[in-house]
């Protein structure tokens, strides 16, 4: 399948009553202004939110003001660029479709048809994929689409919220599962979308690029080889696409992982708002150091074409992006580290009942192995654990009777374990789950989130009794020379005496003799849930106790660096004949809730950083400028150069 690295995905949910719809819009332009910006891949719209069809279609609902067969011609005057077309469509809302077939809706608990009516007041029905009629329906169309000559699919807003029509209620009956356990349900749903995918994937040939949005990485495998990171982080925040980076491209392979942001300011649906240039660029730069391909979201006015102003700026942000993509091509990130996840279950993900908690902590601990110049992957428990020095089970990982065995198998090789929280302990959350745990008693879950921990200058500058902020597990340490840091009780527990509330106010007391950090030669356990805790507070004793495990248990990083600023990324890859260190400066300013990036940041000249081996040049891409380092010790260390926003250096082996 074609290497794409440069693509726009173009939203096009269009409200009946466009009067003038396609006014101006013409083919043949609209694939000039793609090719004129350097654009491989174009998605563009087969049937929207809405329900209507951009095509020609005789089993779908023609959008009513179309005059032209929308998708066909851009397919046709796309490829006569040598640019791919990738046909897309919302699985789950087709607002068109269920008004004319209720029969297919989504039914809640009560016997009603789900409308996910919203803020703006759009007002969406959704479809059962367990729906005879639909799947019927969706094959028809399908067969349509294909036959236009697209690259491939986008199936957009595919998710578990459960479903209790009478066609799911009578196979649930079947199947013996009780309607009333929301988590039976949902997994039931689940499996219908799993199922409804597998169909369409049969019907539709190999070749074509399918994208499954919103089904879990984890069984996304086989239906699909590409990923899309759709991420908008102006507005959904910034923590998100690294996290997602490092995980995806253990799932789908270097070479198949994009993404996809957006221009807007506000969301989806922000016609009126671009978020600039030097934005973008820095969204480019978070894909080039985690090695990913990189797309950019947009919209078409429904009267008019692609704004060939905007066009021109994404033109020059893919120009930069092009300037680098030769060196990239053939690249992995080099990690020795991992964070792992659990593996997504269906109820974990229902929208209606989404752990947060769970994709805060992870996103916490890939902020902050980021920030101290880590190298490192996002892998869960069915993956290879033997190519990394120190696997991090952080706050809430669930012990598995396959993750126990193969983390057993690890630390006996020599594998390092850092385990926060809950994580480390049995299902029951009775024990600890492994002998490699015996440096420290188990004393039961902790609940307090008011606990605090003594910590010297090897964690923090000052030393002090710092809060934990989070719950978490209290434990002993065997012998007190596991133990690194002592947990202090505070005053009081939370409780309300019917006069006064102790909850607030509530100073450290005294040491009780145990601890909140404990160390052997394999494993370090943190007693509370500090990422959870990190990724809410960022207080740095917190970042301070990961850094002190890291330090011991890696006394050779791949990466080492000096002062750097924390908002500084860095990351290496390597080649067959050279490797790539990547230094992104740029890092967004927040501005109440949302990231704003207006201003590339800058590193002065003369940071350094060193490279685990000893290469035999060091030089500043794209023009292999000669930067300046030495050898030393078995690392090459780089002196940088002045840095505004992102740089490239090419370390030739």
């Amino acid at each position: 399948m074609k290497k794409i690295k440069r693509s726009i995905h173009i939203d096009f949910h269009t409200m009946p009553n466009i009067e003038n719809f396609g006014e101006t819009f013409n083919a043949k332009e609209f694939a000039q202004i793609l090719s004129d910006a350097h654009v491989q891949s174009v998605n563009m719209f087969a049937r929207g939110n809405q329900g209507f069809a951009f095509f020609d279609t005789k089993v779908g609902t023609k959008y009513p003001g179309l005059k032209d067969n929308r998708l066909g011609d851009i397919v046709k005057e796309c490829h006569a660029k040598g640019i791919g077309v990738v046909g897309y469509m919302n699985i789950t809302h087709a607002q068109e479709q269920t008004r004319k077939h209720p029969e297919w809706c989504r039914i809640d608990e009560k016997g009603h048809i789900i409308d996910e009516t919203r803020r703006d007041q759009a007002h969406f029905m959704t479809m059962c994929y367990n729906s005879p009629g639909y799947r019927q329906h969706m094959r028809e169309f399908l067969t349509e689409v294909v036959a236009l000559g697209v690259d491939g699919i986008y199936f957009d807003c595919i998710y578990p919220r459960p479903c209790y029509c009478n066609h799911c209620v009578e196979e649930m009956q079947k199947e013996g599962i009780n309607i009333k356990d929301v988590a039976a349900v949902t997994d039931f749903t689940y499996r219908k979308i799993l199922e409804f995918a597998a169909e369409i994937r049969s019907y539709i040939q190999k070749e074509l690029n399918i994208i499954f949005s919103g089904i879990a990485t984890e069984y996304s495998v086989g239906m699909q080889y590409r990923c899309e990171i759709e991420h908008l982080p102006s507005c959904w925040g910034y923590e998100q696409v690294p996290a997602s980076a490092a995980y995806q491209r253990n799932v789908f392979g270097k070479d198949n992982v994009q993404y996809m942001t957006g221009r807007f300011q506000k969301g989806w649906g922000d016609f009126g708002g671009f978020k600039g240039r030097i934005s973008l660029e820095n969204d480019m730069y978070d894909a080039l150091y985690t090695n990913m391909g990189f797309c950019i979201g947009d919209h078409m006015h429904p009267a008019r074409n692609i704004d060939k102003n905007l066009y021109k700026i994404f033109g020059e942000v893919f120009e930069k992006y092009m300037q680098y993509e030769k060196w990239t091509e053939d690249t992995d990130i080099v990690t020795e580290v991992a964070i792992l996840k659990n593996k997504y279950t269906a109820y974990s993900d229902n929208l209606g009942v989404k752990d947060n908690e769970e994709h805060l902590c992870v996103n916490a601990a890939v902020r902050m192995l980021g920030e101290l110049k880590q190298s490192f992957d996002v892998i869960n428990e069915d993956m290879d654990f033997g190519r990394y020095k120190i696997i991090i089970l952080p706050d809430r990982i669930t012990m598995t009777d396959k993750l126990k065995d193969k983390l057993d198998a690890y630390i006996k090789n020599g594998g390092k374990i850092i385990s926060t929280g809950e994580s480390g302990l049995n299902k029951d959350k009775t024990d600890f789950a492994l002998d490699a745990w015996n440096f420290v008693k188990f004393d039961g879950l902790d609940a307090r989130t008011d606990g605090y921990f003594k910590a010297d200058e090897s964690i923090n500058e000052l030393p002090f009794e710092w809060n934990s902020y989070r719950e978490g597990i209290a434990m002993t340490a065997t012998d007190k020379k596991y133990e690194v840091s002592a947990f202090v009780k505070p005053y009081f527990d939370v409780d309300y005496d019917g006069l006064f509330g102790y909850g607030r106010y509530n100073p450290p007391k005294e040491e009780t003799g145990q601890a909140v950090m404990a160390m052997s030669d394999n494993v370090c356990q943190i007693s509370f849930k500090v990422f959870s805790a990190y990724g809410r507070y960022f207080l740095p004793p917190h970042k301070g106790l990961v850094k002190y495990a890291l330090d011991k248990f890696l006394a050779d990083p791949i990466i080492k660096t000096d002062d750097m600023p924390a908002t500084s990324r860095i990351s290496v890859a390597a080649a067959k004949d050279y490797d790539l260190l990547h230094i992104k400066a740029t890092f967004p300013e927040h501005r109440g809730s949302i990231g704003i990036v207006e201003q590339h940041g800058e590193l002065v000249a003369g940071h350094t950083i060193s490279v685990k081996g000893e290469y035999k040049a060091a030089s500043l891409l794209p023009n292999e400028t000669p930067v300046e380092f030495k050898v030393e010790n078995g690392y090459t260390t780089v002196t940088l150069p002045a840095v505004t926003g992102y740089a490239m250096i090419k370390l030739d082996k």
